[in-house]
């Protein structure tokens, strides 16, 4: 079973305004794209970090966890095994993946974004003018194929070069 990235944690809050408040004060910027959820993600990221749903008293929602490809579907094969049963997701929650809870009884989703690795790389290569960065030259052992998901063999092919 191979999970490989953490996508977001999502808590219910009897006030949204209140939460979304309290997260924009320390960096975080609205990423709501509609539905029941306000969606918060730093400034110079894509992905929402946080997500806020209404609810009678402040409580967790949810965590959510990415497992691309192969490491999807070993999870799905390795909770069914361990009888893990899925359940519908929650009213009000994105569907898609694996809903799942804990022992504790919490609501865990496990997706597979897009059949594929963007979820894990997309935003990498993204950085918008206004965030600061400077280029550098990454240590062997934070390499991709050293921590990351196994990569498809023309990974590095530049597939539009070749049209």
């Amino acid at each position: 079973m191979a999970v490989r990235s953490f996508l977001h944690y999502a808590l219910e809050v009897p006030d949204q305004t209140v939460g979304q408040k309290y997260y924009q004060d320390f960096g975080l910027v609205d990423a709501s794209g509609g539905g029941q959820a306000v969606g918060l993600k730093p400034a110079c990221q894509t992905r929402e970090a946080v997500l806020l749903y209404a609810g009678p008293r402040k409580r967790l929602h949810h965590l959510c966890y990415g497992a691309a490809g192969e490491d999807f579907a070993q999870t799905r094969t390795a909770l069914a095994s361990a009888g893990v049963k899925e359940i519908d997701p929650p009213r009000g929650a994105r569907e898609g993946g694996i809903w799942v809870r804990d022992p504790d009884g919490n609501l865990v989703n496990i997706r597979d974004p897009w059949g594929s690795l963007a979820e894990y790389y997309y935003d990498l290569d993204y950085i918008r003018e206004s965030c600061a960065w400077e280029p550098r030259d990454w240590p062997e052992k934070d390499a991709l194929y050293v921590w990351g998901p196994a990569v498809p063999p023309d990974f590095g092919e530049n597939k539009e070069a070749s049209t």
